[in-house]
């Protein structure tokens, strides 16, 4: 699974990266939301891990982009200084989870084993999201 981290602070950055590649992910950090956008442009990954607080634009103005709305990626928001309203507008505005740094590995292995098992199921062969939709005849 493709798991992009943004996180400004490197080093936390960096310890994401790591948990999410010994856990046999394919992961990538960035250090800011328009660097992020960025990397959506390029590939597509499968989970994004995204700090709350962020230089520039904020992990919540990040995720009131409409093509961040519309990608259907799941985005997990991260942070340790986000207010109970704060978490609750991010998992309004499409967020799947708000987890509370620091990230305990257990709770980011649980998290990752749940979205890669998701991931597996709908790309099965007959999984709702192969089967194609029945097509509308055309009028004659």
């Amino acid at each position: 699974m493709r798991v992009l981290i943004v996180e400004d602070d490197p080093t936390v950055g960096e310890v994401l990266r790591d948990l999410c590649a010994e856990l046999g992910h394919e992961a990538a950090a960035v250090r800011s939301a328009e660097d992020a956008l960025d990397r959506l442009e390029d590939t597509r990954p499968d989970l994004i891990l995204l700090d709350f607080r962020l230089p520039r634009m904020s992990g919540l103005d990040f995720l009131r982009l409409p093509l961040v709305r519309n990608s259907g990626i799941p985005i997990v928001v991260v942070s340790g200084i986000a207010s109970e309203s704060q978490a609750q507008e991010c998992l309004e505005l499409g967020a799947v989870k708000f987890l509370s740094k620091p990230v305990p590995f257990e709770q980011l292995h649980s998290l990752l084993d749940w979205f890669e098992r998701r991931n597996r199921d709908r790309a099965a062969p007959g999984s709702p999201r192969e089967r194609r939709a029945a097509r509308a005849r055309p009028r004659t």
